[in-house]
């Protein structure tokens, strides 16, 4: 019963939080060539809410192993000027990876970073490194 739940909660997600196109990273990766997988579509948000779900969507589906050490979140320490690494728990779904931090984002800076060993289903690499910064401000 809870796993079902769980997979309701997700499917609802997956639908609530709608995937945005690639910025304009750089070119590379929009024309990548076809044995690369790229990324498909990054979050928007720059400024978001402490329970924030992100997706990031690739061009193929992706290696579940590959993803658990290749995509992190890190938060800024204003006192110390140095980056903390947060515990997530991204989820394969295909060619999505919903990023769950393990509770509530705290008010700060943050780093999302996709590494480009990050591979495919068919063992094709992501063609660079990604990061993608955001703020977490409290409403």
């Amino acid at each position: 019963m809870k796993k079902i739940l769980y997979l309701v909660i997700l499917s609802v997600v997956l639908i609530i939080s709608t995937p945005i196109s690639v910025l304009a990273f750089s070119s590379s990766v929009l024309s990548a060539p076809r044995n690369e997988i790229r990324l498909a579509s990054i979050p928007k948000s720059t400024i978001v809410s402490p329970d924030k779900v992100w997706t990031i969507e690739f061009s193929k589906n992706v290696d579940q192993k590959s993803v658990k050490k290749n995509i992190t979140l890190w938060k800024y320490n204003k006192k110390s000027n140095k980056w903390s690494k947060f515990n997530i728990k991204p989820t394969v779904f295909g060619k999505k990876v919903l990023i769950n931090h393990t509770s509530l984002y705290p008010d700060g800076q943050y780093q999302i970073r996709v590494s480009k060993n990050i591979r495919s289903v068919n063992k094709e690499n992501l063609s660079e490194d990604f990061v993608f910064n955001f703020t977490v401000e409290t409403m």
